[in-house]
């Protein structure tokens, strides 16, 4: 099968190091080797000017700017941000509200609900630690505090008006995202939170 993109690759790396490019006046070619280019790029960090370069190893001077102008753009923009801005707001409304009806998150838990979006927006990249840290100067409402006794979150789990509100939340974003949930399969993934908290009660969790 023919790729074009492979025959242009085959055709560039036959000179065997060298590039052809035009220099000079117009419809004049000179060609360079790539380790002239290289040594012109360490003369101009040492010190030497662009021309002065350009002229000791025989590169158009146009492509030793080029080389720093695509160096300090690169360095200048920046890591890509993982959520917009919305996305965040949208992020901090959600933890709001599970804190305030007894689901609160953790930092684990927060940190993969980014990573998921990213990969869904075929970002290739690991969320790192940092951007929690990030994520929380930005947002101070967001705060660790250690879990509740397992006593008093059932309890708080399990009273009525926070059923109500949960269940309420748990409607509405099913409703936004086109989302079916069977009830016995949200019960039993209740219960195994409750057992995991009764076996981690100094588990540190997230409140809004």
């Amino acid at each position: 099968m023919h790729h074009p993109l492979k025959s242009h690759v085959l055709k560039a790396s036959s000179g065997q190091g060298t590039v052809s490019t035009s220099y000079g006046g117009r419809g004049k070619y000179h060609n360079y080797k790539s380790i002239n280019l290289d040594r012109a790029i360490t003369a101009v960090e040492g010190g030497e000017s662009h021309r002065r370069a350009a002229e000791m190893y025989g590169v158009p001077r146009s492509t030793i700017y080029d080389h720093f102008t695509r160096k300090y753009s690169d360095m200048n923009a920046g890591p890509i941000p993982y959520l917009t801005t919305e996305e965040e707001e949208e992020l901090v409304s959600s933890l709001d509200v599970h804190a305030k009806i007894g689901y609160p998150y953790t930092r684990k838990h927060v940190l993969g609900i980014v990573q998921d979006i990213v990969n869904t927006k075929g970002i290739e990249a690991e969320v790192p630690s940092g951007w929690w840290d990030s994520f929380r100067r930005r947002n101070p409402s967001i705060v660790l505090r250690s879990a509740m006794p397992v006593a008093l979150s059932q309890a708080h789990a399990t009273d009525p008006e926070v059923l109500a509100a949960y269940f309420d939340k748990l409607e509405s974003t099913s409703k936004d995202n086109g989302i079916l949930i069977m009830l016995d399969q949200l019960l039993i993934a209740m219960s195994l939170v409750f057992l995991y908290l009764h076996n981690h009660p100094k588990l540190s969790v997230l409140l809004a």
